[in-house]
């Protein structure tokens, strides 16, 4: 009885067993599957966020690079149709890569013998080209106000368009070394250059120099321009007939006031001049990415000379304000200190009687 007992307990145990391992095993097989199932779905769940993420980034890089090359293709688009301007008024009436073509050349290698047939518009696209620094804006910004009145110029100068390049060049840094210095807006003093190609002097004092806006005030201004030079050894037969010579004047007064060159020695010692240096310059490389014809190192290095200006003029001022902070804080925090000690003692003396008052 009892060898059965145990016997028959023990193949119940046994059966028991062997119950409970395959309920186990199937249970243990059955979380294992649900742990992979789950970790297959997080990982096709990270890899499609991932792809998305990967998509969304890619589409952000293109959709940056497509509005750049917008920029690039308007800022070209511009120069050609600015360009071909200054040829027509300066020059045989073709631009460097239409002569090219005409001549089934590359551009670099009709590039001095179009300069020799076109002196002006060689001129003119220099001058334009390094405008960001002379004049604190990009050449075609340069080549949009200089058109504007270039024809007057050229007449008054008889048909002399190596010499109406120059004083184009005078006029537009007598413009922009009045506004940087004055603070003008630049249209106002354009439309004043403008009047003065037809005569027209009523904006004159919108130049700032102390003159009104007649012809009277015009002919006061020519004749102290001749006077100054005069004193100064140079030519002194300036007239108000002349656009030209009123450019000439006008650039003399300024000259005397001390207000010429301003811009360019604003681009090498302020912050904001040397900003509008790396805007020009920045204009420059953007129109330059989308030209045969640009010299990519050259406007590059146009920009590293801007962006070194910025730096040389920010670093002193950074280390003004930093010196200035270290220096005014001990005696802001001693100032802040006496007007506070008051208040915290009457505070701290209200606490403690009231804490007083509570565990007395």
């Amino acid at each position: 009885m009892a060898d059965g007992t145990i016997k028959i307990g023990m193949e119940l145990d046994g059966s028991g067993l062997g119950a409970q391992a395959d309920a186990a095993g199937k249970d243990a097989a059955g979380k294992a599957g649900a742990s992979f199932s789950e970790v297959e779905s997080k990982g096709t769940s990270a890899f499609a966020a991932v792809a998305k993420a990967g998509v969304a980034a890619f589409a952000a890089v293109g959709s940056a690079a497509l509005a750049f090359g917008g920029m690039a293709l308007s800022a070209y688009s511009n120069y050609e149709q600015l360009s071909g301007g200054v040829a027509k008024l300066y020059g045989s009436g073709q631009t460097l890569i239409a002569y090219a073509q005409e001549q089934g050349r590359a551009v670099s290698e009709v590039r001095d013998e179009y300069n020799r047939l076109n002196p002006a518009v060689a001129l003119m696209s220099q001058n334009a080209s390094k405008a960001w620094q002379t004049a604190g804006m990009s050449a075609n910004q340069y080549m949009e106000q200089a058109t504007s009145f270039s024809a007057a110029l050229i007449n008054s100068l008889g048909g002399d368009t190596v010499k109406a390049a120059e004083q184009t060049d005078v006029a537009m840094r007598a413009m922009s070394d009045n506004v940087n210095t004055f603070g003008s807006n630049m249209q106002d003093v354009q439309n004043a250059f403008q009047g003065f190609a037809k005569q027209n002097y009523s904006m004159l004092d919108s130049l700032k120099l102390g003159y009104g806006g007649t012809k009277a005030e015009m002919q006061r201004l020519i004749d102290d321009a001749n006077a100054y030079a005069a004193a100064n050894g140079r030519a002194a037969d300036l007239s108000i007939d002349s656009f030209s010579d009123i450019v000439t004047a006008i650039e003399l007064v300024q000259e005397k006031q001390g207000i010429a060159g301003t811009t360019a020695r604003e681009g090498a010692t302020t912050i904001e001049g040397a900003i509008n240096e790396v805007k020009g310059a920045w204009e420059n490389l953007v129109a330059g990415i989308g030209s045969p014809d640009a010299d990519m190192t050259g406007l590059i290095n146009d920009l590293m000379t801007a962006l070194g200006d910025v730096a040389t003029n920010v670093a002193p001022a950074v280390q003004r304000i930093g010196k200035g902070i270290v220096e005014a804080l001990p005696g802001a925090l001693s100032g802040i200190q006496e007007k506070l000690a008051p208040v915290l003692s009457e505070a701290l003396a209200g606490a403690w009687n009231a804490a007083s008052a509570v565990f007395s």
